[in-house]
């Protein structure tokens, strides 16, 4: 029996039930390619970050990490002070942030909080706060740091090396904003 002679539910036959079967087809295609893009347009609008590839993960262990220990953890970690509701011990808070909001904005340094705290360029937010600024060097590590850290969509961040992302009993220092 030809496709054209099937009988479609409704009484339909012939010409007119491929020409029904066709327009169903066609605007399921159009459904699927909808969402597709839809999909595809949303993964590109980040809200959560994470680290480069695994090159940076070393970046991020050897330089950047003793830098936060040394000059942040203090008053800014689950180990000492979560002072501003920013925690830096943990991706969760360096992403999520503090009262004044995100302390990075992933790849971009110049938008940064954390970078215009530790260049001391916006008043309110001077790192550290006694007023000893920390050296070029070390300034210029957390800058290379940021612009490395890459935007992802629909996955929470990742845990800094040893850590969990929010440790036991925390939220990552979220609830103090």
């Amino acid at each position: 029996m030809p496709f054209t002679d099937t009988i479609k539910p409704g009484g339909q036959t012939g010409a007119g039930a491929a020409n029904l079967i066709m327009a169903n087809l066609i605007m399921a295609i159009v459904v699927a390619i909808t969402c597709l893009a839809a999909a595809a347009a949303s993964a590109t609008t980040p809200d959560h970050a994470e680290p480069a590839p695994p090159g940076d993960a070393a970046f991020f262990t050897e330089r950047v990490l003793p830098i936060l220990r040394e000059r942040c953890f203090d008053c800014h970690s689950h180990e000492g002070e979560i002072n501003g509701g920013l925690a830096l011990d943990v991706a969760s808070g360096w992403q999520q942030g503090g009262k004044t909001g995100p302390a990075i904005v992933p790849g971009k340094p110049e938008e940064s909080l954390l970078i215009a705290a530790v260049r001391h360029t916006k008043p309110d937010y001077e790192m550290p706060p006694d007023g000893d600024r920390l050296p070029a060097a070390e300034i210029a590590t957390l800058v290379e740091w940021v612009g490395r850290v890459r935007p992802t969509r629909g996955r929470p961040p990742p845990p800094m090396p040893g850590k969990s992302s929010t440790p036991s009993g925390s939220d990552g220092g979220a609830s103090s904003r």
